[in-house]
């Protein structure tokens, strides 16, 4: 099996070509409908290898809480329990514009270690949006004052902590299989939390992960949702998802010798006839009978009504692993979608 390996000059140059107005960085973000590209400040999105080991409470020590005593009026914390093994707290940040419009829910890292990005990317996401201020980027500055973010930042802290059984917790249980068996601390967690909002209040859900590493036929986006989750939001996950590709993907990053997909899960979902057989057998559609198989984005809308999504990161389909352009990557599509959401 062939597996996408980038030179940094590589991803480097990809980024210098897709974004001439920003040539002296490649952390740049692009958004739906704008044709600017605005750099991060340096240092923000930087190569999460080198932490990538870091158990879940010097994850939180080291990414969240010293955001968190910069910005003591905006941002606070709250335990939402033990993990299932009863080693590990999960936590709760809550971020709070004086003047919101509307609460986002993200949850990260719920395979823990085997999907190390989606927490890392989130963390440094957040980091932008708390210091916008500091920045020329109009959307980040956006999210700044107009809406709250309940993050829980990492969900399996078991695995993040020790490496157990990934993709599995401490009891070797898949959380995002669990939602509706509550077997696990962890789910039953997070429920308890979602269940104090009131209905409505979550304009929309983010589930984020990474997509497996190393296997083609899955494509450049991934975009599990519910099946009946209404048109309104299904379109705005396609149309970022459309741009993300045409903008990153398509004529630029190949993978085995061909572009990358894009791909969605849904009723309407798209495959190209070239998937490998064994992602033939879902049959373009990610509804499943049993209990045991609904992610965690399909039960927050069947279970409260929350629109949500499960929003994947191409690990090392766009640069190296963990690198600062890979994670501007993941960063990019993260707010993309909480954006098109919000407006």
């Amino acid at each position: 099996m062939t597996t996408i390996t980038f030179s940094l000059i590589t991803a480097l140059a990809l980024a210098l070509q897709a974004n001439p107005s920003v040539a002296d960085s490649a952390e740049v973000i692009r958004y739906l409908g704008d044709k600017k590209a605005y750099a991060t400040p340096e240092g923000y999105i930087h190569d999460v290898l080198e932490d990538k080991t870091l158990g879940a409470d010097d994850f939180i020590e080291k990414y969240y809480e010293p955001m968190r005593a910069e910005h003591p009026d905006y941002i606070t914390r709250d335990s939402i329990g033990r993990d299932d093994s009863g080693k590990y707290t999960m936590w709760c940040y809550t971020f709070t514009p004086r003047k919101y419009r509307k609460t986002v829910y993200i949850q990260a890292g719920i395979h823990g270690r085997n999907e190390f990005e989606s927490y890392f990317a989130c963390a440094l996401m957040m980091r932008l949006i708390a210091d916008a201020d500091k920045g020329d980027d109009p959307y980040l500055k956006f999210l700044r004052k107009k809406v709250r973010f309940v993050v829980v930042p990492l969900v399996n802290v078991s695995d993040a902590s020790e490496n157990l059984y990934p993709p599995k917790n401490s009891n070797k249980i898949n959380l995002n299989r669990d939602w509706f068996n509550e077997k696990t601390q962890e789910i039953r967690n997070i429920k308890s939390l979602l269940s104090t909002f009131k209905k409505g209040e979550i304009c929309f859900g983010f589930d984020l992960h990474t997509d497996p590493r190393g296997l083609p036929g899955w494509g450049a986006y991934l975009l599990p949702y519910p099946d009946d989750l209404p048109c309104k939001y299904v379109k705005k996950l396609k149309d970022v998802c459309d741009f993300l590709y045409e903008a990153n993907i398509r004529g630029k990053v190949k993978y085995e010798g061909e572009d990358l997909y894009r791909s969605f899960f849904g009723p309407r979902s798209e495959y190209p006839k070239n998937y490998k057989e064994w992602m033939l057998h879902r049959d373009g559609d990610y509804k499943r009978r049993s209990a045991t198989a609904y992610p965690c984005s399909s039960g927050m809308w069947m279970s409260f009504g929350i629109p949500a999504a499960t929003i994947e990161h191409g690990a090392r389909k766009f640069g190296p692993e963990g690198s600062a352009f890979e994670m501007a990557r993941a960063i990019e599509m993260d707010l993309n979608h909480i954006i098109v959401q919000t407006k």
